[in-house]
């Protein structure tokens, strides 16, 4: 939740005259931006009345942002979850970790026949008739994650969540086919989905066989009748980015999802939606250190595959962050943007590349294996194939600045593809700001992420001028070729003001 995502429902404002009225309103909105409040990054923060009394006369915004975050601290003295119901009715302060667990928890407590009267649910999802039938109730929750940048990552990661908790059937039974195609739409999951196809959410006419020009190879769900193909594709859209998707059936039980032929469906997906593997990840063998909980599972299938979610460090700070010794580390995601390594990878979809580049950037800069970069890196989708194959050049790497010769004949590993994307960033940066990869990269920072959100907390008298004339501190906001926000916040180096 960023400051331009900042509103108030009702306000409630006493002036001599309305021009002065007027003036006051918009000196709060001013005031409401500029405000430093502890909603940082994902954060969901809702409050029931706030009451700033009397404005001095010719009160300035920036006297006015002040107030407002004096009297925040003081309503706020106790947040309360949004999962817990009964408290979050008779609090006027309530938070959600994210607007995806505000609607995952909506959906759950749907599906389990429970009510939603809380004052907090309205203004957590806007746009949602939270009493509603349960199938307009899902449409609006579906159109409230659509209308986010990060849509494509959350509306999968929803429909995950609503099997992981037994509610496969009940999700089915209430997606008719108009809103099976929106969510497939907005998730950006059509090319997982076969030429011709039944819409029906209980897909029982789901047909068999392939798509046409669809990399991944054909699943078998499509002859399971129990899953339909729309949610098939959620599925796989989900273990494009190494989501839960592709984690397999240990977090799916017959006994949660009351549906054996679902939970089989499930394991082909997590076999079918990754490329083969010819070895066992070594990197995987110390990049979690004993001490940290690992949110996933091992399936196999040529290889070995693990795919974290989530690691919980074993020092947290008070906000759940981890200290990292390579902060800088994703300063490169904007250079890599400029060089034209979107549109490059968007050409190679079926063989992700960003992680390898990351992981042997970390190995120039000798960052140690317990260090939280070291256990993000891995969560990401990566290409271990040793076969070599033929790549379409970058337009960047004929420059004088890149300068990197490659004949389009000789095949290539993926391995050696980021080894020249990772000279090609040092040579921008060489050549831009005299800056190396240590300069940019070995940053302290505290780190923290989530299925959608990646959040990096520098102290506040950490900026760079040097990092900050070429741009690369600037959030990047939603990356689409990462499938995350990346959001860079100055605060304190422990966390407090985040």
């Amino acid at each position: 939740m960023g400051a331009s995502d900042r509103n108030i429902q009702h306000l409630r404002l006493r002036a001599p005259s309305a021009q002065m009225a007027v003036h006051a309103a918009h000196r709060l909105e001013d005031a409401l931006r500029c405000a430093s409040l502890p909603d940082t990054g994902e954060r969901l923060l809702l409050v029931r009345r706030l009451h700033l009394g009397r404005l001095p006369a010719g009160c300035s915004s920036q006297s006015l942002s002040l107030l407002i975050e004096q009297r925040v601290g003081a309503v706020g003295g106790e947040w309360v979850r949004g999962d817990d119901e009964a408290r979050a009715a008779r609090s006027d302060t309530v938070f959600f970790a994210s607007r995806l667990q505000a609607a995952q928890i909506a959906l759950r407590r749907r599906a389990m026949g429970l009510p939603l009267d809380g004052w907090h649910w309205p203004l957590a999802l806007p746009g949602v008739a939270v009493h509603a039938h349960a199938q307009a109730f899902l449409t609006q929750l579906v159109e409230c994650l659509g209308a986010q940048p990060e849509a494509p990552a959350l509306l999968p990661v929803l429909a995950i969540h609503a099997l992981e908790h037994g509610h496969a059937r009940w999700l089915m039974q209430h997606v008719d086919a108009a809103l099976a195609r929106r969510w497939v739409e907005l998730a950006g999951a059509q090319r997982f989905m076969p030429a011709t196809v039944s819409w029906a959410g209980g897909g029982s006419d789901v047909p068999s066989g392939g798509d046409a020009g669809n990399p991944v190879e054909p699943l078998e769900t499509r002859q399971t009748p129990d899953v339909p193909a729309w949610l098939s594709a959620l599925l796989r859209a989900d273990a494009v980015w190494g989501g839960a998707g592709a984690v397999g059936a240990s977090r799916l039980s017959p006994i949660a999802v009351s549906s054996p032929s679902l939970t089989r469906a499930q394991a082909r997906v997590s076999a079918s939606a990754r490329p083969d593997r010819t070895r066992t990840r070594a990197s995987m063998r110390s990049a979690v250190p004993a001490g940290q909980r690992v949110d996933g599972s091992l399936s196999a299938g040529n290889g070995t595959r693990a795919v974290i979610n989530e690691v919980m460090p074993r020092s947290p700070g008070k906000d759940g962050s981890a200290a990292t010794q390579a902060g800088g580390l994703w300063f490169l995601l904007p250079m890599l943007e400029r060089l034209g390594f979107a549109d490059w990878q968007t050409s190679h979809a079926e063989r992700p590349v960003l992680a390898l580049i990351l992981r042997q950037a970390l190995r120039c800069l000798r960052v140690a294996h317990d260090d939280p970069a070291w256990a993000w890196v891995d969560s990401l989708p990566c290409d271990t194939d040793l076969a070599p194959r033929r790549w379409n050049l970058p337009g960047c790497w004929a420059t004088p600045t890149v300068h990197l010769r490659h004949a389009p004949r000789v095949a290539l590993t993926v391995q050696a593809m980021a080894r020249c994307w990772l000279i090609a960033v040092r040579r921008q940066l060489r050549h831009d700001a005299n800056l190396s990869l240590a300069d940019v990269c070995r940053r302290t920072a505290r780190l923290r992420w989530s299925r959608t959100h990646v959040d990096v907390v520098f102290a506040k008298n950490a900026a760079d001028v040097r990092v900050r004339r070429l741009g690369l501190d600037i959030d990047p906001g939603w990356i689409a070729w990462l499938g995350r926000v990346v959001l860079f916040v100055y605060g304190s180096p422990e966390g407090e003001d985040t």
